[in-house]
């Protein structure tokens, strides 16, 4: 395989979504006390998890505690506990956590992805229904 930086103003005129300076999900550590309190929260889940599971296991625990769907940006540590829905980068930026956390080496990545128009569709309909803007998708490119 062989990478090339893209020309972004080519590529966001290409797939419909505005991609500069758009960073990689990742969810807000403002420091507080709430935020470690929810880490440790967190920790101790995946602990139990893995005692079950198995010590190699993937984070499964992330999509069985969160609905997929729209939520508000940014996402804040101490947030997540009244979290009923996380979309994919919520998801993405907690399982990243959750592998760091194990000791594992983790890295964020996130990709300009081809859909058909129906998925677009779908997702822009739950999207707005849920009065959250929508910014990662066009009409056939999702930035997932």
């Amino acid at each position: 395989m062989i990478l090339h930086e893209a020309d972004i103003s080519r590529l966001e005129e290409r797939v419909g979504i505005i991609l500069a300076c758009r960073p990689y999900s990742s969810i807000d550590d403002n420091g507080t006390v709430e935020e470690s309190l929810v880490k440790l929260w967190l920790m101790g889940i995946d602990a139990t998890f893995r005692a079950q599971a198995g010590q190699t296991a993937p984070p499964v625990w992330i999509v069985r505690r969160f609905k997929w769907g729209p939520h508000p940006w940014p996402v804040c540590w101490d947030q997540l506990p009244r979290m009923r829905n996380a979309d994919c980068g919520a998801i993405a930026a907690l399982s990243t956590a959750v592998m760091q956390w194990r000791g594992m080496i983790a890295f964020p990545v996130q990709l300009v992805l081809r859909f058909v128009p129906e998925c677009t569709r779908g997702w822009s309909a739950l999207w707005s229904n849920a009065g959250v803007a929508m910014q990662w998708c066009g009409d056939t490119h999702a930035y997932h």
